[in-house]
């Protein structure tokens, strides 16, 4: 998702990053924490900023759902106005 979503793949210099330090095929999938929920042994706090643009709120829906959909105890906390990496 990182590769579709969000303002790094946004320019080239962006997409090279994103490739020279991303994983490639199934690799990638190992890192992703939606792909990797049936692991987590303790319950999550999923935390997003409603504005961010690094890592969008996709993703954050994405592993709230999946959590869901495997019955794994998470908390939510959806902050409005804040982008990536709020205080």
């Amino acid at each position: 998702m990182m590769l579709e979503k969000g303002d790094i793949p946004e320019n080239q210099a962006g997409i090279n990053y994103l490739n020279q330090v991303l994983p490639t095929g199934g690799e990638r999938d190992l890192q992703y924490p939606v792909k990797n929920v049936s692991k987590i042994k303790v319950p999550v706090f999923i935390i997003q900023g409603e504005e961010d643009v690094r890592v969008p709120k996709e993703h954050a829906f994405a592993l709230r759902a999946e959590s869901e959909k495997r019955n794994m105890p998470y908390e939510w906390m959806m902050k409005s106005g804040e982008g990536h990496g709020y205080y």
